[in-house]
């Protein structure tokens, strides 16, 4: 059963990926490195989320895992704005 904004988090996976993983022509700098490394640890949390959230029975670790869900989604979505930026600069 898929969660309100999970095809925006799909289709937002491609920007990042070309964004970061393409190879630019100007280094990489600390920043942009560690924004990288937290949308991937954020990535990892929102699948974890998403795997929680399937596998519960209890309706209060159900809400639990809304809540965690929709959470991670904003940090992700805040991320990849955050992302941009670096691009547009």
């Amino acid at each position: 059963m898929p969660v309100s904004g999970e095809t925006f988090i799909l289709f937002k996976r491609k920007e990042v990926f070309d964004l970061f993983f393409k190879k630019k022509a100007v280094p990489v700098t600390y920043n942009e490195k560690y924004l990288k490394d937290e949308i991937n640890m954020t990535r990892k949390a929102l699948n974890a989320a998403y795997s929680n959230f399937d596998n519960a029975t209890d309706p209060d670790l159900i809400d639990c895992y809304i809540y965690q869900v929709n959470s991670e989604q904003k940090r992700y979505k805040y991320l990849l704005e955050r992302a941009k930026e670096f691009e547009t600069l």
